[in-house]
């Protein structure tokens, strides 16, 4: 009863946290790697073992090794961003909701939405340098904010060709809107001057999984490897509103943070081109002894030389040397794998921990920001069908944006996987 309650009060106090920072004002936004929250409590992204010691729900190639049907939903309950001013907490979202049905251990095929990429922010510049326009003097203040990102609808599915080796084939359709308003207020103006713009993103990527076992190590081994890349057309629009064309045709409006785009003049341009990163991961696996396991990962994307940088850049006329670089995140992780047969509470838990470094691929004025930190997790089964509540936290501090202050993160999450008996051997009923 009492961890009953200490469950209850730890949701309810993070339940309302989501962390923003200043990097969601430049390109893509940030990556969102954390899938499930098992792998969010390994540090992992998702590509190596998490749910237990041989498969992820993030890795249609280790689903094969699943014994039941899954539907898995998981949230991220949200993240609180301190910094040397104070702290700041926001509402979380999902993270991923997918169905899995493994076919005699050998198939498996599922679906899934998640987002990929998440861009919200609020930014506020009141100290712009005056100027002198007919003999007076003019100051300028300026907020921006915007909210939105680019989501996925995905199918994927496996094929266990061999004892030890497994291949998968995803199939992400990208789906996103961003929108933006910038409202400068003049000090010898009664009506600020509102600015809004509006991305659409659409396109389609094709992901290749490999997982092979190796037999010859001293310790039991498995080690993965994934190639993303765009395939076909990838859209971008962008459409301008311009409501301060004409102030006073827009007068009721122009104290609006959000116009009516009926009533104001709108340009749309459409990028057919948009490039959305290459990504390469790479995973390892290695039993210890029992049920311990080491964990390895490694991301990389190829971020660099992006056409459309002008488009996504919020801050392009202030921050005119920020530009795109590669981003890379290396994870390590410990999980000590639960036995649902004993009856020993601590017996059944799955333990998780990890630490991570990841270089973020915005290049600043301040040059590469890094972000390094750690994190920790439970996997609690329960039910015939190895049903599990996953709960994870991660604590990490990067570099400033913006600011010269560092930024400390706290994220929380939780998941709930959910099984059944669907085409094991046969449907029962």
């Amino acid at each position: 009863m009492k961890l009953r309650n200490y469950l209850f009060v730890f949701f309810l106090t993070v339940s309302s946290l989501f962390g923003q920072t200043p990097y969601n004002a430049v390109g893509y936004g940030l990556f969102i790697d954390q899938v499930d929250a098992a792998s969010f409590g390994l540090g992992t992204a998702g590509f190596v073992p998490s749910f237990n010691s041989v498969s992820s729900i993030g890795n249609p190639s280790t689903w094969s090794e699943l014994m039941f049907t899954y539907l898995s939903s998981h949230y991220n309950t949200g993240a609180v961003e301190f910094q040397e001013q104070g702290g700041k907490s926001y509402f979380g979202r999902l993270i991923n909701s997918v169905f899995i049905v493994p076919i005699k251990q050998k198939y498996a095929f599922g679906l899934g939405i998640r987002p990929l990429t998440r861009k919200k922010f609020y930014l506020n510049d009141s100290d712009l340098e005056p100027y002198v326009f007919s003999g007076d003097t003019i100051s300028v203040s300026k907020n921006i904010k915007g909210s939105g990102g680019i989501s996925s609808f995905y199918i994927a599915g496996c094929w266990k060709y061999r004892e030890n080796s497994t291949i998968a084939v995803q199939m992400d359709f990208l789906l996103g809107t961003f929108s933006e308003v910038t409202t400068s207020t003049l000090s010898n103006s009664t009506y600020p001057i509102i600015y809004q713009r509006s991305l659409q993103f659409n396109g389609t990527l094709l992901s290749l999984f490999l997982k092979q076992t190796l037999t010859y190590l001293p310790i039991k081994s498995t080690i993965f490897l994934m190639y993303q890349l765009p395939a076909g057309t990838t859209k971008l629009s962008e459409t301008d509103y311009h409501p301060f064309e004409d102030i006073d045709r827009n007068k009721e409006h122009s104290s609006q943070d959000n116009p009516n785009p009926s009533d104001v003049d709108a340009i749309t341009k459409t990028h057919t081109n948009f490039s959305y990163p290459t990504t390469i991961k790479f995973g390892y696996t290695g039993n210890l002894s029992g049920k311990h396991f080491v964990l390895f990962e490694y991301v990389l994307r190829k971020c660099g030389g992006i056409k459309e940088w002008d488009y996504l850049h919020t801050l392009k006329s202030e921050k005119p040397n920020i530009s795109f670089t590669n981003d890379e995140r290396i994870s390590i992780g410990y999980l000590k794998e639960g036995d649902p047969k004993v009856r020993n509470i601590f017996e059944k838990l799955h333990f998780r921990f990890g630490i991570f470094q990841q270089k973020h691929y915005i290049f600043g004025f301040k040059g590469i920001s890094y972000e390094r930190g750690f994190s920790f997790g439970l996997g609690i089964p329960f039910g015939s069908t190895h049903n599990q509540l996953d709960i994870g936290c991660r604590i990490s501090e990067r570099d400033g944006f913006l600011v010269n202050e560092r930024e400390r993160i706290i994220q929380g999450t939780a998941g709930i996987t959910i099984g059944d008996i669907w085409l094991v051997k046969g449907r029962r009923r």
